[in-house]
């Protein structure tokens, strides 16, 4: 069973969009209910004091974000390492789209 975000919440909407820029494709990211809200992040290692909700499961439809709240999902070795470097390749990418993205791009883009 899965559980849609409260988009209707600003919170929900700026945590949303943070793990939309930051999220690699290939990771695992958590959900949690702490006293401050809700917190998406990455597998790490690091857990914030809070509840653990379950994992972040994100879908394009109809060119929109469709994100949910689904249970921790058992994950094999082999799956695992498949994202690992799913996830170092989309990070080598984004680091290039970086490079190539020049200051006056950045700049004009922002003035726009």
């Amino acid at each position: 069973m899965s559980v849609k975000f409260d988009t209707d919440d600003v919170r929900i909407r700026w945590m949303l969009y943070r793990y939309h820029n930051r999220c690699h494709d290939g990771e695992i990211w958590f959900v949690f209910s702490t006293p401050n809200g809700v917190v998406l992040t990455e597998q790490s290692g690091k857990w914030p004091d809070g509840v653990l909700l379950g994992e972040v499961q994100t879908r394009i439809v109809n060119g929109k974000f469709e994100d949910r709240i689904v249970p921790i999902m058992e994950r094999s070795e082999q799956e695992l390492q498949r994202r690992r470097l799913q996830t170092d390749r989309h990070k080598a990418y984004r680091a290039e789209l970086w490079k190539r993205y020049s200051w006056a791009e950045r700049l004009e883009d922002l003035a726009s």
